[in-house]
């Protein structure tokens, strides 16, 4: 994971590039970590609403261009975010992907079954 953080924080840690450069992320806690790597050079775009249902999220038209627009995705992953990634096959032009889930070293804690109560309907 430390790889990855450090091309982000590379890539946008020039100024001239990070200024230019469109970051969308998944929902507020990606956008909230991708945020502190900026600074006060930008502020990534979140395509879930505050409070939005991820289960029933639908792409509005205008952020279904903001991904098309982007530069940048750096989303969760898969597991927390199953509609950005059929939204990135479908319209995530050419930008830059970061799974975060998926980086090399990220370490998942598995919290059983117990915790899993009542989310029977998740993959």
């Amino acid at each position: 994971m430390r790889h990855s953080l450090a091309l982000a924080c590379a890539i946008m840690a020039t100024p001239l590039a990070a200024q230019d450069m469109k970051i969308v992320t998944d929902f507020g806690v990606t956008q909230s970590l991708v945020s502190m790597v900026m600074g006060d050079l930008g502020q990534p775009e979140m395509l879930l609403d505050r409070g939005g249902n991820a289960h029933s999220f639908q792409l509005r038209p205008s952020q279904a261009q903001a991904l098309a627009d982007a530069d940048v995705v750096i989303w969760m992953g898969a597991r927390m975010s199953p509609w950005l990634e059929r939204a990135l096959d479908g319209i995530g032009g050419e930008a830059h992907r970061m799974a975060l889930l998926d980086v090399s070293g990220v370490a998942l804690r598995d919290f059983g079954q117990a915790k899993a109560a009542g989310h029977d309907d998740h993959d």
